[in-house]
């Protein structure tokens, strides 16, 4: 998936990234929970699974400064 990469200032693909996530989306099912987040400087905030937050995570940017 392509998603914003903050070092090429651009959508570019990481693999690594996508397996990441998903492996986080796989935990989440697994135990009925999804991540979202309170606001920019808040905590993460835990809700009952929510395939609309798991889409919201996915969109995260890429800043790991790895420029693909």
């Amino acid at each position: 998936m392509k998603r914003w990469n903050t070092a090429m200032h651009k959508k570019a693909e990481n693999p690594a990234i996508d397996a990441f996530l998903a492996e986080i989306q796989d935990v989440c099912k697994k135990h009925g929970f999804s991540l979202t987040h309170e606001d920019t400087q808040g905590a993460f905030v835990i809700v009952p699974y929510d395939e609309e937050m798991v889409q919201w995570l996915n969109d995260a940017f890429d800043e790991t400064g790895e420029k693909k």
